[in-house]
């Protein structure tokens, strides 16, 4: 009867603590957060001076508004030099162009030349054998027989000399063309090399010209100068923070739930964050992250300074264009509790126990047996009846 009696009280002091659960946790969680956005830090990857300023901290500036000018010495010196040497292979390519040219036009004055001459020849040797058929038209035993085929021992020396002048025609052509093809294909051979060192001369200074015109900053999007790092005159490192750059509005919110409630925080959870600045601000978010330690509390968020707070980082996200202040400190409220399972879990976790609990509402027959080790189930197969 005393074994019934004892557990019946284990059973009642589970359901108690069950409901206290349950009646704790449909209270809504509420902790305090920093209201905070994304920050852009503007660096530049050379070394760089600062010309001026045309920002202050705090100001609000729209997308493409000038902030600050920049002068980097060595990328001028630089690009001069560089122009220097396309100056340098342009001269070089052109000298090279200008003597095949020259040769191509001796080659052509040489063969106009030829060309000339012989085409002379041949109208002198034309003038001559018209005149020698006239002759020989006169008299008739200069005559030659027309049934008699005409070979070379029977040519006249005039003919033999034409024959042999558009031969000689036929083949200073074609070596000139042959000449010209050469001189065509060594001038291509010649510039080529100029050509590609041309193109990786400019592609570099398209790339310096491109780096010089991001010395002058502006902003990226709409928002506020944050933190300026520089002075006018100042000489920065290479990747030297200059301008801290933040949109208008927060973008999250960056709260820490107490220890004892850290397992009343979920993503995905909806949440509702209030102003605590007096301007009754409010804007519903909703949970992105949960830290995966517990850590402390920073001094500002706790409700008495004297208290030292420890529990976990939770991160929310806002809605665009709220009405909250940079760094403001607000309130969260989580307005959905968890299921029961859920609770289950969470009690589990807080006491260090994974027992199966079905093994509470055992056959009160089975208490009777002698005491056993108990049974170990996966932690998946635990469900309450």
């Amino acid at each position: 009867m005393k074994r019934y009696v004892l557990h019946l009280l284990w059973v009642a002091c589970l359901l108690a603590v069950l409901t206290l659960a349950l009646a704790s946790n449909l209270q809504s969680a509420s902790f305090y957060g920093i209201a905070e956005s994304g920050e852009l830090v503007i660096t530049r990857e050379t070394s760089v001076e600062i010309v001026r300023l045309h920002a202050v901290e705090g100001q609000s500036v729209y997308q493409g508004q000038l902030l600050l000018e920049l002068n980097n010495p060595d990328l001028a010196l630089r690009i001069r030099q560089l122009r220097l040497n396309l100056d340098g292979v342009a001269a070089q390519r052109n000298d090279a162009m200008e003597r095949v040219e020259a040769e191509l036009l001796q080659l052509r004055a040489e063969s106009e030349a030829q060309r000339s001459g012989l085409l002379h020849e041949l109208a002198t040797l034309e003038n001559r054998a018209e005149l020698n058929r006239q002759l020989s038209a006169t008299l008739p035993s200069l005559q030659a027989d027309p049934a008699e085929p005409a070979t070379e021992s029977t040519l006249s020396p005039l003919a033999l000399k034409r024959r042999q002048l558009e031969e000689s025609l036929r083949f200073d052509t074609e070596k000139s063309k042959t000449r010209r093809a050469t001189l065509e294909r060594q001038r291509r051979a010649v510039v080529q090399p100029f050509d590609l060192q041309l193109d990786k001369l400019n592609e570099e200074l398209r790339n310096l010209e491109t780096e010089n015109g991001n010395l002058r900053v502006v902003a990226p999007l709409d928002g506020i100068v944050s933190t300026v790092h520089v002075k006018p005159g100042e000489r920065l490192s290479p990747f030297a923070p200059i301008l801290t750059f933040s949109a208008q509005t927060p973008s999250f919110i960056k709260g820490y739930v107490v220890e004892k409630q850290r397992f009343a925080v979920r993503v995905g959870q909806e949440a509702v964050i209030r102003s605590l600045g007096g301007s009754n601000s409010m804007s519903p978010a909703s949970v992105v992250g949960v830290g995966s330690r517990i850590v402390e509390v920073p001094e500002r968020l706790c409700r008495h300074v004297d208290l030292r707070l420890w529990g976990r980082e939770v991160v929310l996200k806002l809605p665009r264009n709220t009405s909250f202040v940079l760094g403001e400190k607000v309130s969260i409220t989580l307005d959905h509790p968890r299921s029961l399972q859920q609770l289950l879990d969470s009690l589990l976790q807080v006491r260090g126990e994974r027992q199966n609990p079905e093994s509470l509402f055992a056959d009160t027959d089975a208490s009777r047996e002698p005491r056993s080790a108990p049974e170990s189930h996966p932690p998946e197969e635990a469900t309450l009846r």
